[in-house]
């Protein structure tokens, strides 16, 4: 089980019940399944291949959950990055991390740019892919990256590859990383869950 098969089986089961509600935009199963499945072949046209490290500077959005998922799809890693940190403390990450793509809101566009620009070559970030990432609000860029292929990625994904790289703040030191897989996070969800009694009877 890898958590991308979760829009899979509701956008089958509950095609048209809400999925995510963000103000007055209402998204269903099966244009999530669909949004993300172009979303991830996107990414994959520009070389972005299982294992890969995708990191995304933004707040909360409904971009931010499109990436995450198309990430399961294609079997990709997501590193959050924390808008609150310096361009030298995030570019610490990036270059750690190892990612080949940095994807920002266009509002954080001066403090994605500082943190790319120190960054050196060794560190394996792709620049020509790296500058996809500076688009006010995700709106152009995200209908940029979006493949008019809507057919299911079908990559391999196991339980036990990474789903998510989250960093420390690094108040007493460097950051340190938590590399969670798709059943370390399938387990939390199913712990929350219990504790919070969302079961229905």
């Amino acid at each position: 089980m890898n958590l991308g098969n979760y829009i899979r089986f509701w956008s089958r089961w509950c095609p048209d019940g809400e999925c995510i509600v963000v103000g007055d935009q209402t998204v269903t199963w099966s244009e999530l399944n669909d949004r993300t499945n172009r979303l991830a072949n996107g990414l994959a046209a520009l070389g972005m291949t299982k294992g890969d490290r995708i990191g995304i500077l933004s707040g909360n959005c409904l971009e931010f959950v499109e990436l995450a998922i198309a990430g399961y799809k294609l079997g990709t890693i997501l590193v959050p990055l924390n808008v609150r940190l310096t361009p030298t403390e995030l570019r610490y990450i990036i270059g750690h991390s190892g990612c080949r793509a940095v994807l920002a809101d266009g509002s954080l566009g001066d403090l994605a740019t500082a943190a790319l620009d120190g960054l050196d070559s060794r560190d394996g970030l792709d620049s020509r892919v790296a500058k996809i990432g500076l688009s006010p609000g995700f709106g152009t860029l995200w209908d940029d990256l979006r493949s008019t292929d809507a057919n299911d990625p079908n990559t391999d994904v196991s339980p036990s590859d990474i789903a998510y790289i989250c960093y420390t703040s690094g108040t007493t030191g460097t950051p340190k990383r938590a590399m969670l897989s798709h059943g370390n996070v399938l387990a939390m969800s199913h712990n929350r869950i219990l504790d919070d009694d969302l079961v229905s009877s």
